[in-house]
């Protein structure tokens, strides 16, 4: 996967980049991880962030702030000018996304009820 030796190499040459991954994908995520883990990278490590676009992938951004800094992000920008294509390509990318639904509906119910114990 193209994505993913990216990852690796920007990993590699740390020093001299700094790194976000957009992506919604797991696996990319995974790969992150292990070179992470792998090259000792802290996971609060100010030249690596991840993130999902708002709206999408919200269980991947709720698991990995354990791992890297994370954010959600909006693209911006008149739909006239290609935003609306982009939107489409990352909808398309992540069809699977109502197969997900299930899995975001219960890790959110289990973040409110984490956060709402601290008020009751």
């Amino acid at each position: 996967n193209e994505y993913n030796r990216a990852i690796e190499i920007c990993i590699e040459n740390l020093g001299a980049v700094h790194l976000f991954v957009a992506t919604h994908n797991e696996e990319s995520l995974h790969v992150l991880f292990s070179l992470m883990t792998k090259k000792g990278i802290k996971r609060n490590d100010p030249r690596l962030f991840t993130g999902q676009l708002l709206g999408m992938g919200d269980h991947i951004t709720f698991a990995t702030p354990s791992f890297t800094n994370t954010v959600k992000y909006v693209p911006y920008g008149p739909m006239d000018e290609g935003l609306f294509d982009y939107l489409v390509r990352r909808f398309e990318e992540n069809l699977d996304l109502l197969e997900r639904g299930e899995k975001e509906f219960s890790l959110r119910s289990s973040e409110l009820k984490s956060r709402a114990a601290h008020f009751f």
